[in-house]
């Protein structure tokens, strides 16, 4: 049987070579997965973590009567963070913590700080805050419902952050293998990998690669191994 190998690099990204530090939305959905990063929470009774960070409004987590919700996260090393998104079902406020090291966080000294309290929020829709590229190492992210009950509600919760991507930027996987016939969607299934080991989802198309290029048909983010 005929098959594919596909090499998939980087260069339509345009990515290699920059100096400049790169805007990236951070994966929070897999970093929580794969346990990159260390996340503690308000219990939830409808939903998981994986609704607040899987980028599908349709989910959510919900507090089971406690309010506020607070969600913490410490990254191993820090990000410099320039803004955030929150999309929650209901009235409330929300406000972010954040600090260079750990320590600092826990015993609220040197670098720790309040970036922005009470800030306003209505449902279904997203309200985003500025971070001023804040050096962050612990964050936490505290949502209060101000309307109704006490059932806090948090649909998606988005974190940005600069990247240096100049050097040490691989992409995995680095290639596939498709029997004929067979699909393969890149959008869902490859990541970007900085030196330090954070991934990122795939934004833009790849560039690829193939021993045989004159079946390989590719319709969007698809590529299927054709006849």
């Amino acid at each position: 049987m005929k098959q594919l190998i596909i090499l998939i690099g980087l260069l339509a990204w345009g990515l290699l070579g920059k100096a400049q530090m790169t805007e990236m939305q951070l994966n929070l959905s897999e970093w929580v997965s794969d346990a990159t990063i260390g996340v503690d929470h308000t219990v939830f009774d409808i939903g998981s973590l994986n609704d607040v960070f899987d980028g599908n409004i349709g989910s959510l987590a919900r507090t089971p009567s406690i309010n506020p919700l607070i969600i913490t996260i410490e990254f191993p090393i820090p990000i410099p963070l320039i803004r955030s998104q929150i999309l929650s079902g209901e009235y409330g406020i929300w406000t972010i913590e954040t600090a260079a090291t750990i320590a600092d966080f826990d015993t609220q000294s040197g670098s720790y700080a309040i970036n922005f309290e009470d800030a306003s929020i209505v449902p279904d829709t997203y309200d985003e805050q500025l971070l001023d590229t804040i050096n962050t190492q612990k964050i936490r992210m505290t949502l209060t419902r101000t309307v109704g009950d006490n059932y806090v509600h948090l649909k998606e919760w988005k974190l940005f952050g600069l990247f240096d991507l100049s050097n040490g930027l691989e992409v995995c996987p680095a290639s596939i293998i498709l029997a004929v016939g067979d699909q393969f969607n890149f959008d869902n299934s490859v990541n970007l990998i900085d030196a330090n080991g954070y991934n990122f989802p795939l934004t833009e198309s790849p560039l690829l690669q193939s021993n045989e290029e004159s079946i390989l048909q590719i319709n969007g983010n698809v590529l299927t191994a054709d006849q």
